[in-house]
């Protein structure tokens, strides 16, 4: 990964604007990066207290890093969210990417 977005104002900022597509195993935001930034892409990887103790977190967070690597992210313009969903620490990170891929060809042709 090139850069994490770890701000919680920008994590705020992105939950408000970004565009969301869920799936089965996480719930994806996309947003275009604000206007005087660099144009790398970034990645906020979020795992909330629902979705168990601090192992299972650590675990879903991790496994959506892989896949988001296996995917080819971040895109050079847009800032990500990768929110974990119950299912997916129990999830590998080829299942994660397979979804992601699916999630980022539905983007192309609108982005």
């Amino acid at each position: 990964m090139k850069e994490t977005i770890r701000s919680s104002d920008e994590i705020s900022a992105l939950f408000k604007t970004a565009r969301r597509q869920a799936t089965a195993n996480m719930l994806v935001l996309i947003a275009p990066h604000q206007k005087g930034r660099d144009q790398k892409g970034r990645v906020a990887f979020i795992a909330g207290k629902r979705i168990g103790n601090a192992p299972l977190r650590s675990r879903a967070k991790r496994v959506m890093r892989e896949a988001a690597r296996q995917v080819g992210l971040p895109c050079k313009g847009f800032d990500l969210a990768l929110v974990a969903r119950d299912a997916t620490a129990a999830q590998n990170s080829s299942e994660l990417a397979r979804e992601l891929a699916l999630t980022m060809r539905r983007w192309e042709a609108d982005l």
